[in-house]
């Protein structure tokens, strides 16, 4: 080997910096990475100082911010549990050191961290709180983004009603005021349930409207929100071209501003638009361009999502081998994330599926061995074995391309049973189980062109719970018996496996003709849901174009598909009887605790619930510095009553007492059967002079009435002793001034109403 000519040695050299330069350029992110994750553990260690610190010396109101920073840089970590934790001893911290506005933020970020959790009963509970607490803080900003995340908790629920409610009570809040980009994000929220309503027209004029403002107002984080919030119109509307504009111009906004996690799903959502106009190269492009920046934020969710666009390329390119490799890593990160139960129930259909193929590749060897003897037959017998050979190769060609078509249709149905096992998982509504195994059940039969699932009422019989393609409108009408159904599905129907039949032309249904008249069917498959030792509902599937629809010979296919759909309603059925034990459960602990919060003679509020409602009260006006005032007021000559007449004409009186001030107090004003013959009336915004007046009209009309009782009328009057709430002495001080003025208006001759004021000296 010679001398390295100049030019060579300088190709040599610039070889070696480009060999650096993309060393250095692939060492960069992590690096990044690395650094990122150091400074997030500096801070974290910082924080525990801090905690340390504040609770050394008891300063809750230090404790309470440092739990918030915890929590954040938990979120930032994608670690809800810890977050939950975290926001929650920040809530008892701001509580202790009568912090509201801290209060208000902690609630905020535990409702939302509820919310990640799915913990929704929950979360609604908080948010709540948190929007009362926000009201009278009087923040209406605040007021409105917690009505937002209601509406999301809701929707997240199917309640769709629920959802739209609060989403229009935060438009009309933040309608015409400063904070634009709140009457913007209203207005995509609404626009999400047009969208499910399959109102699409008005989900793009609400998404339209959103968009005008947030360009108004320079949002490019909230134009670049509109931007997909269109696209996703323009795709249920079929306009693919319209989808791809929309996300590119999300796209160049989130670049702009700088958002890689935003960046990363247009990519991703414009490669999936490409797989749909079959534009693979460029799929492949804008996916491969999403992969790097998912790598670089280190999103678990988002890889997910990029295998399965993965795998979908691929099946749709025809690389099936490809498409099972890129299914498989999606579903064992989806393993990893979603517990041991997810990990069986792939494992258990990744095996099944590879037995499959070993199956098929031991007949494939078989026939191989079989064609090589008959070859070596052939070449002794001339010219004709030379044919046999070629007709031989010919048969092994075949049978390769019907194995090749065995394993796309294994991943068909891998894929299917799949999106089973997640509806399984995902699904907890009863109604909305039964349509997305309805809507996997035609997807994997491609022959049903229609369906419905017929289900077991309480009375016994089965009626059409959801349905799906049938135009006769009378479905819905349908009710059978347990015997008619078992007669219209089960007796005289080819069985495929156990619980699937199949028929024939079936005749139509007695009572109604039309279905059958307007919408025949050429062949029917029932499959049979038990539970419980009884048949709970039948899958029906019919084929209006082909009789000789659903591949009698494929019954493995049937009987997994069946085993999974009985699975998921057996499931759906129990969380539908937990949810209804739950709810029973709250309306008992609901009438408990309103019976132990009131009295039961004149369904008043108690002591211990009025006694509440001061203390709430007190600390109200003690940061409002509003007036509040109280009446406390006794029956005279009470016992006297009891005495005379008996304990029942007492307990009329009382009753008659305590519908008076029901009739005559506002809603805001509160009243409670204090003891005995006492009664205690609180009167928030009102100062000594309005409650005197109040208590004058009481005392007047009290008097001027009868009780009836048997044949006798009950003459009842009341003394009355007012005084002011007063935020600078304890509640139970302003409690004893009132009692005081009602005992000087008892030894004054009863039947008046004494201001503590007004009460002279020594009284």
């Amino acid at each position: 080997m010679g001398i390295p000519a100049p030019d060579d040695k300088l190709r040599a050299w610039t070889g070696c910096l480009l060999l650096g330069l993309l060393l250095l350029l692939t060492a960069m992110p992590v690096a990044a990475r690395a650094a990122q994750a150091d400074d997030i553990q500096a801070r974290l260690a910082a924080v525990e100082d801090r905690v340390a610190a504040a609770e050394q010396v008891g300063d809750f109101q230090q404790l309470a911010e440092a739990e918030i920073e915890r929590a954040q840089i938990n979120q930032e970590l994608e670690r809800p549990s810890l977050a939950r934790q975290a926001f929650q001893r920040a809530l008892d911290a701001f509580r202790r050191s009568e912090d509201q506005v801290g209060a208000l933020e902690a609630l905020t970020g535990l409702g939302n961290t509820l919310t990640d959790l799915e913990e929704y009963d929950r979360a609604l509970e908080v948010l709540y709180d948190a929007l009362r607490l926000a009201d009278n803080l009087e923040k209406p900003q605040a007021a409105g983004e917690l009505e937002a995340r209601i509406g999301e908790v809701h929707f997240h629920t199917q309640d769709l009603d629920a959802a739209e409610n609060y989403f229009q009570r935060m438009r009309e809040r933040f309608e015409g005021g400063d904070y634009q980009e709140g009457y913007a994000s209203a207005l995509n929220n609404l626009a999400v349930i047009a969208r499910h309503h399959q109102d699409l027209a008005r989900a793009e004029a609400l998404n339209r409207e959103s968009l005008a403002i947030r360009e108004a107002i320079g949002d490019s984080e909230g134009m670049a929100a509109s931007y997909n919030n269109l696209a996703v119109v323009a795709w249920l509307e079929g306009e693919l071209a319209e989808t791809e504009r929309w996300h590119q111009r999300a796209l160049a906004l989130y670049k702009e501003v700088g958002n890689r996690r935003g960046e990363a799903r247009s990519l991703h959502n414009l490669g999936y638009t490409y797989i749909l106009q079959e534009d693979f190269p460029r799929a492949e492009e804008y996916l491969a361009a999403s992969w790097e920046i998912i790598e670089e934020i280190d999103s678990d969710n988002l890889r997910v999502g990029h295998f399965n666009r993965m795998a979908e390329l691929h099946a749709a390119r025809g690389d099936y081998p490809a498409a099972l490799e890129a299914r498989t890593r999606q579903l064992e990160l989806v393993q990893e994330l979603q517990g041991e139960h997810r990990q069986r129930q792939i494992a258990e259909m990744r095996a099944l599926f590879q037995a499959d193929e070993r199956e098929q590749e031991i007949r494939l060897l078989e026939q191989e061995r079989q064609t090589q003897r008959v070859v070596r037959n052939a070449l002794l017998i001339g010219a004709l074995g030379l044919a046999l050979i070629l007709i031989l190769l010919w048969n092994r060609f075949l049978i390769k391309s019907r194995s090749n078509r065995l394993i796309a249709a294994r991943n068909d149905e891998l894929n299917a049973m799949d999106r089973l096992v997640a509806a399984l998982n995902n699904e907890e509504e009863f109604a909305s189980l039964l349509s997305r195994i309805l809507e996997e059940a035609t997807d994997f039969f491609e022959a049903a062109d229609r369906g419905a699932f017929m289900v077991r009422s309480p009375e016994g019989t089965f009626y059409p719970a959801v349905w799906k393609g049938f135009r006769y409108q009378g479905i819905r009408k349908v009710r059978l018996s347990e015997a008619e159904a078992r007669a219209r599905y089960l007796n005289d129907a080819e069985s495929l496996c156990e619980g699937v039949y199949l028929r024939r032309r079936p005749e139509g249904i007695r009572g109604h003709e039309s279905l059958q008249k307007e919408d025949p069917s050429l062949a029917m498959l029932a499959i049979a849901i038990t539970m419980d030792g009884e048949v709970a509902g039948y899958l029906i599937l019919q084929s209006q174009k082909y009789e000789d629809a659903f591949n009698v010979a494929d019954r493995d296919s049937y009987r997994r598909f069946r085993e999974h759909a009985v699975s998921a309603f057996r499931r759906a059925r129990h969380l539908e009887q937990l949810a209804v034990e739950k709810e029973a459960a709250e309306h008992a602990r609901c009438e408990m605790e309103r019976l132990a919060r009131s009295d039961s003679l004149t369904a008043l509020p108690n002591r211990r619930c009025m006694q509440e409602r001061l203390d709430d009260e007190w600390v109200r006006i003690q940061r409002s510095q509003r007036p509040a005032a109280l009446i406390l007021c006794d029956i005279d000559h009470f016992k006297r009553i009891n005495d005379s007449l008996g304990h029942e004409a007492g307990d009329a009186v009382l009753q008659a007492v305590a519908a008076q001030f029901r009739e005559r107090l506002r809603a805001q004003d509160s009243v409670a059967r204090w003891g005995g013959e006492e009664f205690l009336i609180l009167l928030p915004e009102t100062d000594t002079a309005g409650a005197v007046e109040l208590a004058e009209a009481l005392r007047a009309r009290i008097a001027a009435s009868e009780v009836p009782y048997q044949d006798d009328r009950i003459a009842v009057t009341l003394s009355f002793g007012v005084a002011p709430l007063d935020p600078a002495q304890a509640v139970e001080n302003s409690i004893r001034r009132a009692d005081e003025a009602l005992y000087a208006g008892k030894r004054g001759g009863r039947n008046r109403v004494i201001a503590a004021p007004d009460l002279p000296a020594g009284a």
